[in-house]
């Protein structure tokens, strides 16, 4: 399965990135120099608006509410 779901709550104001175990979509991730996260399947948009730049691991997902990276998962609760 391919995909790089991202799920906004517009309610809370929050939101989850994640990439699908075989990685085979590429998802990027990078900040601008006012620390704003920017995310994109396509690493030619973040060139340019980026300062740092990195590849969202396979497998893996961001909550907006603590920004850190998980994996390891089979079951995602509710935001």
């Amino acid at each position: 399965m391919e995909y790089s779901p991202l799920h906004y709550d517009s309610s809370t104001n929050t939101y989850l990135i994640a990439r699908d175990h075989m990685g085979i979509i590429p998802l990027y991730m990078g900040w601008d120099d006012k620390n704003v996260f920017y995310v994109s399947s396509e690493l030619k948009s973040l060139e340019g608006v980026c300062d740092k730049i990195e590849l969202f691991p396979p497998g893996h997902y961001l909550c907006s509410n603590d920004m850190e990276l998980k994996s390891g998962i089979s079951q995602i609760g509710p935001l």
